[in-house]
């Protein structure tokens, strides 16, 4: 069964999130469904409410389980999935772009860290590319280049890994209300010698559509790789806090609210 699934949100006490936490497992029971799919679950929370995070595990689904083929590569069997439903407030598509752009801001992302009980940068080191070469740093990319289908990379140090990883990044605007935006790792995540998360290893695709005049639903679909490490395969409560770390950095929301997402 479900190991761990936590609804998320800032303004929770603490009695809240454990009395939630029971409802969301005995919903994640069955696997998420993103938005490409069909009605999305976990389903989207009212404008202002806390969003949901749901840790599906590939073995709790005892005859074997795939994600939609609506995700393309993500069809690939996942080990662990990760996802967040939410809603938030941005005046335009434009906006939210530019966040997903301005790579170089990633280090003001701050999540809780489960094994050190604080507050921590998840993002020590972050720079466009503009090839994925290390060295080829450039300015961060901007809305209309995040949009137009074309990969973009990046590379980034967060505080577990040992040098700087290479992502790709690739977005499109199917309309001025609708963002589809997909990350991979492109070299694998070390920490010292030890391999994390192979190439392909950390899959994650974010869907964003408007809903009113300044209001948008925000749906991120993360697949782990069955070949990383199983040490990070086990870390519930980590790919949560760092799920709804970046959901809250593309939303506009201080990141380190409290309370923490998974304590």
């Amino acid at each position: 069964m479900m190991r761990l699934s936590l609804p998320i949100g800032a303004g929770m006490i603490a009695l809240e999130v454990l009395a939630r936490a029971a409802l969301a497992a005995a919903a994640a029971v069955v696997p998420p469904v993103p938005p490409c799919a069909g009605p999305p679950l976990p389903a989207f929370p009212a404008l202002g409410a806390p969003p949901t995070a749901i840790v599906w595990h590939q073995d709790a689904a005892p005859d074997g389980w795939h994600p939609p083929d609506c995700l393309g590569k993500f069809a690939e069997e996942p080990a662990v999935v990760v996802t967040v439903a939410a809603r938030f407030r941005a005046a335009d598509a434009s906006a939210i772009l530019s966040r997903f752009g301005a790579v170089s801001e990633l280090t003001r992302i701050r999540y809780w860290s489960v094994s050190d009980r604080a507050w921590m940068n998840l993002v020590t080191r972050a720079s466009a590319l503009s090839r994925p070469d290390p060295k080829a740093i450039r300015l961060d990319f901007t809305a209309a280049e995040v949009a137009s289908g074309q990969p973009l990379y990046y590379a980034q140090r967060d505080n577990r890994s040992s040098a700087p990883v290479i992502y790709r990044m690739v977005g499109q605007a199917p309309s001025a209300d609708r963002l589809v935006i997909e990350t991979e790792n492109v070299t694998a995540v070390k920490f010292y010698l030890l391999p994390i998360f192979p190439v392909g290893g950390l899959r994650v695709i974010y869907f964003l559509e408007r809903t009113g005049a300044d209001s948008w639903t925000f749906y991120s679909f993360t697949a782990v790789d069955k070949r990383s490490s199983s040490m990070a395969l086990a870390n519930d409560r980590s790919f949560i806090n760092r799920a709804i770390a970046v959901y809250r950095h593309i939303a506009g929301i201080s990141t380190d609210q409290e309370p923490p997402p998974a304590p």
